[in-house]
Parts: structure tokens; sequence; C-alpha cells
């Protein structure tokens, strides 16, 4: 277990389906090029995460964010 950001995002799949709202959760680590900082609401990321079809590899904007043990 490790204490990390995690992260409510908005983002449409790469897949061409309907855009997705307010996902929970993604984590800090599974933002492509994280930096070491935590991101701030309304930030544009790219998802390295596979948690739903179409997920990876889609522009994400950030909804919320917050600090917890994965």
């Amino acid at each position: 277990a490790y204490t990390t950001t995690a992260y409510a995002v908005s983002y449409t799949p790469t897949t061409g389906e309907a855009p997705v709202e307010n996902h929970k959760w993604v984590i800090h680590e599974e933002l492509e090029g994280y930096k070491e900082e935590a991101y701030a609401p309304g930030d544009t990321v790219v998802i390295n995460a596979d948690h739903m079809e179409g997920m990876d590899g889609a522009e994400a904007v950030i909804d919320s964010s917050e600090q917890t043990t994965v």
C-alpha cells in the first residue's frame, strides 16, 4: 500500500463511444508522463489505464482529486 492522489476524470473513450463524466478513480501513477506534484481540477492529462474499454490513451480533464492510500 502507498499514498497517492486519486482523480475523478471526464474523458472521451478512444473507441468513439459517448463521453464519460466524473469517472472515479484514476490514480496519479496511471497518468501519462505524470509529474511529482498533484494535478488540479481543470488540468488536461492522458490516461494510461484500462479500467474501462477506450480509457487507455484517452485525453481527460481532472474533475476532482483526493489523497488516499491504495
